[in-house]
């Protein structure tokens, strides 16, 4: 990577985390283009991401499962996790 593309970059470490209202967002654009039932999964995720009590965020950064927050299986982890 040329030095120019390494300052306009951001490092992962600099990014700041996702916010439960943002995952929210992005889980129901992607239930628009899922397959039932993953649609119905990835809405019903959306919808409870807004009720979770902590931050999915801070749940992922102590190394916890994000199974452990309502709404949210194994696939649906994978996804969030990216």
């Amino acid at each position: 990577m040329s030095q120019k593309n390494a300052r306009e970059r951001p490092s992962v470490k600099a990014r700041t985390p996702l916010t439960n209202s943002s995952i929210a967002e992005l889980l129901a654009i992607e239930a628009e283009s899922a397959r039932s039932p993953l649609n119905k999964a990835f809405r019903r995720a959306s919808r409870r991401s807004f009720l979770w009590p902590e931050e999915a965020a801070g749940i992922f950064n102590d190394g916890r499962s994000l199974t452990d927050l309502p709404g949210v299986g194994p696939y649906l982890e994978k996804v969030i996790r990216g």
